[in-house]
């Protein structure tokens, strides 16, 4: 028995006119509706046994920092893109750091490092196949199938007869949707949901970067601590060196000696504290960074100003609902919920679909035995929705619902934020009030105990008044230190709060640390 096989000629005037009258209307809905053209894959660079050459250019147009975000994972098959197998990123080892770390640098290696902003990346890359998977959706399907039976059929008639025979059917089919209200809205929510992502990253990405900014700025304030804590314990030993040669020549009392004993005890407790709290600080900022940190900048305290900021903080509370990541997310879920409300109402709409479909058999039936039929055919397919039992009401009623709760979210997260950027400015114009404060008090501070120690020498003063004008001046110091502090993360939480937290500003903030003032974290350096 001869094989049935298909012919490139067969059929070609007639299924061909159809496809192409197809195409142009498809090409016509997606010009109307604006369709780009579809998104580039970018495949991540591999290293030259993995990756053939030709792909180095496609591979050139992703950024480095999200290559080295991408998770590299093993895959039993090979993903198969655009008919050729594309490999997965190879793992990246992490990049060292500097031996001084700065507080730019810090954040760069931060949103490589942090898994959680990692992992947000990966979902808003999900996310952005949402509107190719939609758009699909409303573009031609074309299938094809064949059929194979081999029959044993018996016959009654006069006379009984059984055949053995074999039946094919080849069948090509095209099917273009030309009216359904529910993929175009599925293909406009697409295209919102991937807005939604992009926010929810932005919002990641400023947590992260006011978290690194936290546990960076604890580790200046731990490490003030301690530097302040080693400072009294050096000068209390002095001074009580000071004090036992006085008893010595009967300048001074076992009273003073026993005073001064009792302030280097508790001095050395607090020693101790100290350095538990930076060890304790240090191990956070580590653990953001994913890698050891031996020394970060300091903050130069002649830098510190709101000049380059001040005009522009109450433009930042104005346009902190508008420019904020969170409330511009809650917005577009807003507009996600009231889209599902359309979806859910295109459920009573009918759909019309083209449909073109060219079809060979060969003894189809007992009746058509050893007959060959060629058959095309192609029209329009009408389905008119009658009744569901009322899922589709019911599935509105939820839709609307949700959309009612969308809209409290997002007058919440407004509300919120305007309390926010408002207790934002309020810090930091107090933080930078203080400091100007402290930097006077210091300087009182200082002549204070110029002036106690010309006393002790003129016998007007004793070595307990020395000990207390030496701690306050530490105190003032250490409360400086703690206001700059407070100062630069105050003014970091309000840009972030009112959507500012942008490279320029980023640069900006990164201009108060100074490469001179190196901390080496560990190493508590005496204060003169």
């Amino acid at each position: 028995m001869s094989r049935l096989q298909f012919s490139p000629a067969l059929g070609r005037k007639a299924l061909a006119a159809v496809a192409i009258q197809t195409c142009l209307l498809a090409g016509a809905q997606a010009q109307h509706w604006g369709f780009g053209d579809e998104p580039q894959w970018d495949v991540p660079a591999a290293t030259p046994e993995q990756t053939p050459a030709s792909t180095s250019a496609a591979s050139s147009a992703q950024p480095a920092t999200e290559l080295a975000t991408q998770p590299a994972r093993a895959l039993r098959w090979p993903v198969m893109l655009g008919g050729k197998p594309v490999q997965p990123p190879a793992p990246q080892a992490p990049a060292q750091l500097p031996e001084v770390l700065g507080f730019r640098q810090a954040l760069e290696r931060a949103l490589i490092a942090e898994s959680g902003y990692r992992a947000q990346q990966a979902e808003h890359a999900a996310t952005r196949e949402e509107i190719p998977r939609a758009r699909a959706a409303l573009l031609p399907n074309v299938s094809a199938s064949g059929i194979r039976y081999d029959n044993n059929a018996y016959v009654t008639q006069k006379v009984a007869r059984e055949n053995d025979y074999i039946s094919k059917n080849y069948t090509l089919t095209l099917r273009q949707p030309l009216l359904n209200q529910s993929r175009w809205v599925q293909y406009r929510q697409a295209q919102v949901r991937v807005d939604h992502s992009g926010k929810r990253l932005e919002a990641e990405r400023q947590r992260l970067i006011l978290q690194i900014a936290q546990a960076y700025l604890n580790c200046l304030y731990a490490d003030a601590v301690a530097q302040f804590a080693q400072a009294e314990v050096t000068a209390l030993e002095g001074m009580l060196a000071s004090v036992k040669r006085g008893h010595e020549a009967g300048e001074t009392t076992l009273t003073d000696i026993y005073d001064a004993e009792a302030r280097l005890d508790d001095a050395k407790v607090k020693q101790i504290e100290a350095g538990n709290s930076l060890d304790a600080a240090r191990r956070v900022l580590e653990t953001a960074l994913g890698h050891p940190v031996k020394a970060i900048q300091g903050i130069a305290q002649d830098s510190l100003t709101l000049a380059p900021f001040e005009s522009q903080i109450a433009q930042w509370q104005q346009e902190a609902v508008e420019a904020n990541a969170e409330v511009a997310a809650a917005r577009l879920a807003l507009s996600l919920a009231g889209k599902e409300v359309q979806l859910q109402r295109a459920g009573h709409l009918p759909t019309l679909d083209l449909i073109a479909q060219r079809q060979l058999s060969q003894s189809d039936t007992i009746s058509t035995l050893g007959t060959r039929t060629r058959n095309t055919m192609w029209g329009v397919q009408l389905n008119v929705p009658l009744y569901s039992g009322g899922y589709v009401n019911a599935s509105t009623r939820q839709a609307a619902s949700r959309l009612t709760a969308a809209q409290a979210k997002l007058d919440a997260a407004a509300e919120q934020v305007r309390l926010h950027s408002s207790s934002a400015a309020e810090k930091v114009h107090a933080s930078m009030d203080r400091i100007r404060a402290l930097e006077r008090a210091e300087h009182s501070a200082a002549a204070s105990l110029n002036g106690t120690e010309k006393g002790l020498k003129a016998g007007t003063r004793s070595f307990i008044d020395i000990l207390n004008a030496r701690k306050q001046l530490f105190e003032v110091r250490l409360r400086r230190a703690q206001a700059n502090t407070d100062f630069v993360l105050s003014l970091i939480d309000l840009m972030a709060v009112s959507g500012q937290l942008d490279g320029h500003n980023l640069q900006a903030i990164d201009g108060f640390f100074s490469p001179a003032d190196v901390l080496e974290l560990g190493t508590h350096r005496p204060v003169s």
